[in-house]
């Protein structure tokens, strides 16, 4: 991926981090137009 980044323009830029349980507000925030950059979703870890 760094490699990619590296070498193009388009480069995506993750400007905020929520949980999956703070979904709606990372959704409502999208929606305001209040982010800058990307919006990502963590997902929680959970061993089998």
């Amino acid at each position: 991926m760094l490699f990619r980044c590296s070498r193009t323009v388009n480069c995506p830029v993750v400007g905020q981090t929520f949980p999956l349980s703070e979904a709606a507000q990372a959704h409502a925030l999208m929606e305001a137009g209040g982010s800058f950059g990307k919006i990502a979703l963590t997902v929680p870890h959970d061993p089998l």
